[in-house]
């Protein structure tokens, strides 16, 4: 076994960390084994602090694994479609277009030919 510089052997460390922490002094969760004094957590306790530390992580912006989940290649698909579909039909609004959006005072107003094929039925 390698020798740590600061802490010669597992056995004098177990000893200073016994004389730090006795048991009367420990945390709730926190066993201490009666041979070398170090401090052993419980199931329960290992798992509240991983649970805290996903919860901070997880709280920081850009850090959600929830928020990588992509779309399934189909949904992309019908999007990008859509996408173009409303960009031509803008693109080749007619007169009617612009009086519907003088009539309705909305920049996206459409005349019913152009609404039908930007909803993808004409």
């Amino acid at each position: 076994m390698r020798k740590n510089p600061v802490c010669p052997s597992e056995r004098s460390c177990g000893r200073m960390l016994h004389r730090l922490q006795t048991p009367s002094e420990g945390v709730q969760g926190v066993h201490y084994s009666e041979g070398d004094g170090i401090a052993m957590k419980s199931n329960r306790e290992k798992k509240r602090e991983i649970k805290e530390g996903v919860d901070r992580l997880k709280s920081k912006p850009g850090w959600d694994p929830g928020e990588f989940s992509s779309q399934s290649p189909g949904d992309s698909l019908r999007d990008v479609d859509q996408a173009m579909r409303t960009e031509q039909t803008y693109e080749k609004s007619c007169d009617a277009c612009k009086n519907q959006q003088i009539k309705q005072n909305d920049p996206t107003a459409l005349c019913e030919k152009h609404l039908q094929e930007i909803l993808g039925f004409g």
